[in-house]
């Protein structure tokens, strides 16, 4: 069977499938383009974009994508129950990231956020070495250091979840 060229099914899709693999900003992407071609698809592509940000430890932004969808889909109870505990974890998030700063601007020339939003929070836990090879660390650090020790605030989420801070 032939797919569609404009079917909403193929970027909805594959925004799950680059989510699951924890690419959030292309699933982002993706989750957009489905709303561009179907409107009526909206809710879903809201409960997409929520699932990315909450992976780019944006869960501020996380929380109005889940409740956008809600309020297109209020007989979502699993949605509606979940949405109190998500402000709640968005607002813990929010004083944490007002303690820390990044220790440098960026990593082998890429800004730290936009690290963890291409990557989601796990690329937090990788060593500079992993991912700048043999590019010498910023001073004070090693090669040893992870993302989350360079960008702190930028893994305030990943610190958060870890127990660091």
């Amino acid at each position: 069977r032939e797919i569609a060229p404009r079917d909403v099914r193929v970027p909805l899709n594959l925004g799950r499938l680059l989510a699951k693999l924890s690419r959030p900003a292309e699933a982002i992407d993706e989750f957009y383009s489905a709303a561009v071609l179907d409107p009526d698809v909206f809710d879903q592509v809201k409960l997409g974009v929520g699932t990315a940000r909450a992976q780019q430890g944006r869960l501020a932004e996380a929380t109005q994508s889940f409740e956008a969808a809600h309020r297109m889909d209020s007989k979502n109870q699993k949605l509606a129950d979940s949405l109190e505990e998500m402000a709640a974890g968005a607002r813990a998030l929010e004083a944490v990231q007002a303690s820390l700063s990044n220790a440098v601007d960026d990593l082998c020339g890429t800004r730290c956020q936009d690290v963890v939003d291409a990557s989601s929070v796990a690329a937090c836990a990788i060593r500079w070495a992993d991912g700048c090879g043999d590019v010498t660390p910023p001073d004070g650090f090693t090669s040893e250091s992870t993302v989350a020790e360079l960008c702190p605030h930028a893994c305030a989420f990943y610190l958060m979840k870890s127990g660091t801070v």
